[in-house]
């Protein structure tokens, strides 16, 4: 699955996370055929270079079933130190965006060589 359609949703779904999380910003990769993360959406265009120059990330595994597929990553401009309570909360975000890519993809989400859903 892939298309205008599913990156918008995916945008949605991640501008959703982060205001949530009162964070600056969110990434979502997901494992390829060959175990690698490929980014597959982010709350904005640069998302990529933003989860790389921020000064504080959080990355939580996405796992379906006992199978981690990928991770969400939220991240702040400044300096940051993450509570447990955060944390937890990262977790709980990660596993509502499970049930989203499962609904996108009706049913199991994998991602292809190219980072996209399917």
């Amino acid at each position: 699955m892939s298309g205008p359609g599913v990156e918008f949703l995916l945008a949605n779904v991640l501008q959703g996370v982060a205001d949530l999380s009162g964070v600056d910003g969110a990434a979502l990769r997901l494992l390829d055929d060959t175990d690698r993360l490929r980014m597959v959406g982010a709350t904005d265009e640069d998302g990529w270079v933003l989860e790389r120059a921020g000064c504080s990330a959080l990355s939580v595994p996405l796992i379906e079933g006992r199978e981690v597929i990928g991770e969400l990553t939220l991240y702040t401009h400044e300096r940051h130190e993450w509570s447990r309570s955060e944390v937890e909360k990262g977790a709980r975000l990660g596993e509502l965006v499970v049930v989203a890519l499962e609904a996108m993809a009706g049913g199991r989400t994998e991602s292809s060589a190219s980072g996209q859903v399917r």
